[in-house]
């Protein structure tokens, strides 16, 4: 994101000098020229970047699984596939590793046709524990095959709403933490937080088609429907607030 905003800054800086009246001078046109030679690479970044990667996209991609129709929906742009139908009994979930953190560790799921995978998704974020994979693989199972209430107490923690809020929460956590000692990383994290935001108001919200709307409509009064949080974290900063106030006023 930040290279890619870079690039741009570089790219109309060339442009801008090339035609900007400037002396005559040989050293002064060679001096030009370098630097338009070298914003094309730029411009060529900009140009993949905008549109193919983080800007002009959606905010965030969701996944439906429906224990009624036992059909899994997976939002994707229309470049990609688009939105993804699957029946929940045809999917085979394993943990999966990125490719160039391998580190990285996410529950991902194969599409078959018998023993051809036709197609594949991600669910939920990315972790670095193989445990935690395996804790969202037992919810979802749970919420698909068992009895609802197997799931015990939930609580919905992240929020994908788009706010400079957000923003600067998932780019602490990224860091670390940005208080106490890790107010240092200020310097690093500003400029991340703004570029996330700034790329993420170019992005829109996604919107499920009518039918898979109407096919996953949450009832109402439904006591199982978990509230949102308006930012990452919400519920849990309300209880520490409400256990210090419960104790300052003790």
């Amino acid at each position: 994101m930040i290279g890619a905003l870079m690039a741009l800054a570089i790219a109309i800086l060339g442009v801008s000098v090339w035609f900007w009246p400037v002396p005559d001078t040989q050293e002064y046109i060679l001096g030009e020229a370098i630097l338009f030679a070298f914003c094309i690479p730029m411009a060529w970044l900009v140009w993949w970047a905008l549109p193919n990667r983080d800007f002009f996209t959606c905010t965030y991609y969701p996944i439906r699984f429906n224990r009624k129709t036992r059909q899994v929906y997976v939002f994707r742009d229309k470049r990609d596939g688009g939105i993804l139908t699957m029946p929940w009994d045809e999917g085979f979930f394993h943990i999966g590793q990125g490719l160039r953190d391998k580190r990285l560790l996410d529950l991902r799921c194969h599409v078959l046709d018998g023993e051809t995978v036709k197609d594949t998704f991600v669910t939920g974020m990315y972790y670095l524990q193989k445990e935690q994979v395996q804790q969202l693989w037992e919810f979802v199972r749970r919420y698909m095959d068992e009895d609802i209430d197997s799931l015990g107490k939930v609580e919905i923690w992240t929020s994908p709403a788009p706010t400079l809020k957000n923003c600067r929460i998932m780019v602490g956590i990224t860091f670390g933490g940005l208080s106490g000692l890790g107010a240092i990383l200020w310097p690093l994290a500003a400029p991340v937080i703004l570029t996330r935001w700034l790329v993420l108001r170019t992005c829109k919200v996604p919107v499920w088609p009518a039918e898979i709307e109407a096919a996953c409509r949450i009832e109402p009064n439904d006591p199982h429907h978990l509230p949102e949080p308006e930012y990452i974290g919400q519920f849990a900063v309300e209880r520490e607030m409400a256990k210090t106030s419960h104790k300052t006023a003790a």
